[in-house]
């Protein structure tokens, strides 16, 4: 992790005791994740919503899930489906659940799926995320090119690349100006996507009056991506990031 805990690395003049609010600190507590996935139904989550009419489930949504559960346990969940059984999803659908997310008060909106165009259906809302200060992370994608996809190649989403346990980039995972930051995650860009999500809440639980700007500055240093904004608003599809 880029970013340990406020417990672990707050320090006090010697001699001085630890305050109880740092000898208290709950990882993930006070920080809302909204993750847009393919459902979760193995943990309780403060807020859920469904997108897509389809009955079956994945357990992608839930893999997610427990990865970022896993790092920071007390976080505020919302369930936010966007993908069907199949892993595939609308980009009309994935905007309607953006804004749901943003007007829900999420802090953090975390996606782990691949679409192959730009359309403003996305990029509104998009937009909007980033107009109230919503920081938006999203998977390169596992295609093992050096290629855009989205929403991951927007400048105001974080694009989570994979590294593998050797430190290179890993051979399934997307490279090349449109990936923010790499993460060792072998298991694919969508777990790469909620580690740094991970980081993202620990960030922000330490430094509770960043922007998300400051939060996307601190996880990917000065890095920024050219984008040009698209004309045409065809409704396309995306893919869960396996």
């Amino acid at each position: 992790d880029v970013l340990g805990s406020c417990a672990e690395e707050h320090e006090h003049a010697e001699g001085a005791a630890c305050c109880d609010s740092h000898e208290e600190l709950l990882l993930g507590d006070g920080i809302t994740v909204a993750v847009l996935d393919s459902g979760i139904t193995s943990f309780e989550t403060a807020k859920d919503i469904s997108f897509v009419d389809d009955a079956e489930f994945s357990e992608h949504g839930n893999m997610m899930a427990e990865t970022l559960i896993n790092e920071v346990p007390e976080i505020t969940l919302y369930d936010v489906r966007v993908l069907d059984s199949e892993g595939k999803g609308k980009y009309s659908d994935i905007s309607e659940a953006i804004v749901w997310s943003v007007d829900n008060d999420a802090d953090i909106i975390v996606m782990s799926f691949e679409g192959f165009e730009a359309s403003t259906i996305l990029e509104d809302a998009i937009n909007y995320a980033a107009q109230n200060d919503v920081l938006m992370i999203a998977a390169a994608g596992n295609d093992g090119l050096e290629k855009a996809v989205y929403p991951a190649a927007y400048p105001t989403v974080i694009s989570a690349g994979s590294l593998n346990e050797d430190g290179n980039i890993s051979s399934f995972s997307n490279y090349g100006a449109s990936v923010d930051v790499f993460v060792n995650a072998s298991a694919g860009t969508s777990v790469a996507a909620q580690h740094v999500a991970a980081d993202a809440v620990r960030y922000m639980q330490e430094n509770p009056s960043a922007t998300d700007e400051e939060a996307r500055e601190a996880l990917v240093g000065s890095k920024s991506k050219d984008f040009t904004p698209v004309s045409g608003s065809a409704d396309s599809y995306v893919y869960e990031a396996v």
